[in-house]
């Protein structure tokens, strides 16, 4: 297995790839701890280290079908239209300009 570290330039330019194409992307990695020692009601996020990375996965998730109409009646009502998304930037612009 890889370190995150020594992936993680291919994997950023694969999570860019897969954004501007409208996907969300999920990132998958692993670590093994060892069960004698694990606590799951620990701080877990304190664990989130020392990763080995296995996949990105892109999601389709598009826009509702009534999302154009409804944005197209707010411009013609004069309404600035603003997206707010937890959305990678490039995967939200791809998102805007479908």
């Amino acid at each position: 297995m890889v370190p995150i570290d020594e992936v993680r330039s291919e994997y950023t330019e694969n999570n860019e790839r897969l954004g501007k194409r409208g996907l969300r992307v999920m990132a998958v990695a692993r670590r093994d701890f060892d069960p004698a020692s694990f606590d799951p009601s620990a701080d877990l996020l304190s664990q989130v280290r020392d990763l080995t990375m296995l996949a990105l996965v892109g999601i389709v998730d598009p826009p509702r079908p009534e999302v154009k109409a409804s944005i197209a009646k707010a411009h013609s009502a004069g309404i600035q239209i603003r997206m707010i998304t937890g959305d990678h930037a490039v995967t939200a612009a791809a998102i805007a300009g479908s």
